[in-house]
Parts: structure tokens; C-alpha cells; sequence
């Protein structure tokens, strides 16, 4: 009789994780599933991280204000910031963004890649009724860059686990 509960006590404590057997690495799957989950989402950031950008937007503005002093209105001009982010689309530096980001006449993009390296942005073209926008930077000097591999939207199921990542 002792020696039964002593066998369930064993198991039960491998399936809490607890004890060596629970801790070698060829039981950590049937042990510890939010483990598994945190590796294979740390994983799945840490690739598609080199495919993501930082993108600096000045806006050149033009408004009218009023003078307190006097009242007439006078025009004021300045440069209005903002930030946003995207993703390689192409190996030749293509970024796909929201449209909102670099929406504007008078505008200057700057991208910063992953690794910190900034490059002057030009659009390619915009979809302002869906909100996405086409930039386009120079590949580096020394090679390409890591377009970010698309997923497949059909082969979800409700209740899987999805990531945005963006930065800033």
C-alpha cells in the first residue's frame, strides 16, 4: 500500500514538473507546455525581428494662427514628427507601412533597420481606402535585406496564437 502512494505521489509530481524527471530535456513537452509556447514564440519574434523597421516621418506644415496681440491671423510654418513601423516585403528594400505614416506632400522618411542602420525612405505608392503604403530604401552595401515571410491567413484556427510586432 505504501508503495503505491509513493508511485502516485512520483507521478503526480512529474506532472506538476516537478523533480529531475520533469526537468531533462526530453520531458519538458509533456511537463511544460507554457515553456514550449514561450520558446516557440521567442523564437518566431527573433526571426522576423531583422524584417522589421522604424520609420521617422517630418512633416513640413503650414497654419494659420491668431496673434494675441493683435488678433490678425499670421501663417506659422514648422515641422510636425511622428513614428510608426513596417516590414521588408523584398530582399531590395521594399516596406510595406500604414499609409497614415507617410501620408503628406512635404514629407521626409527616414527608416532605421534592426540593426541601427538609418536610410532615407521614398513612397512608391499608397492605398489610402486600405491604409497601406509602399516605401522603398537602397539595399546595403553589402548585401540584401530579410523580407519578412509571409503567413497563411486560411490555415488559422480560432484560438491560435497570432503576434504584431512593430517597433517603435
Amino acid at each position: 500500500m505504501r508503495a503505491r502512494r509513493w508511485k502516485t505521489a512520483a507521478a503526480m509530481a512529474a506532472a506538476a514538473g516537478l523533480g529531475a524527471a520533469a526537468n531533462s530535456p526530453t520531458n519538458t513537452a509533456a511537463v511544460n507546455p507554457a515553456r514550449l509556447l514561450g520558446n516557440a514564440l521567442a523564437d518566431a519574434i527573433e526571426r522576423a525581428m531583422p524584417s522589421v523597421v522604424t520609420i521617422r516621418v517630418a512633416r513640413h506644415v503650414k497654419r494659420a494662427t491668431v496673434n494675441p496681440a493683435t488678433g490678425e491671423l499670421e501663417d506659422q510654418e514648422g515641422v510636425m514628427l511622428g513614428s510608426g513601423s513596417g516590414f521588408f516585403i523584398t530582399a531590395e528594400g521594399h516596406i510595406l507601412t500604414a499609409h497614415h505614416v507617410v501620408d503628406g506632400r512635404k514629407v521626409q522618411i527616414g527608416v532605421m533597420t534592426h540593426d541601427g542602420r538609418t536610410y532615407e525612405a521614398k513612397v512608391v505608392g499608397t492605398d489610402p481606402n486600405t491604409d497601406l503604403a509602399v516605401l522603398k530604401i537602397q539595399p546595403p552595401a553589402n548585401g540584401t535585406y530579410r523580407p519578412l515571410e509571409p503567413g497563411d491567413s486560411d490555415r488559422l484556427r480560432i484560438g491560435e496564437f497570432v503576434v504584431a510586432l512593430g517597433a517603435p
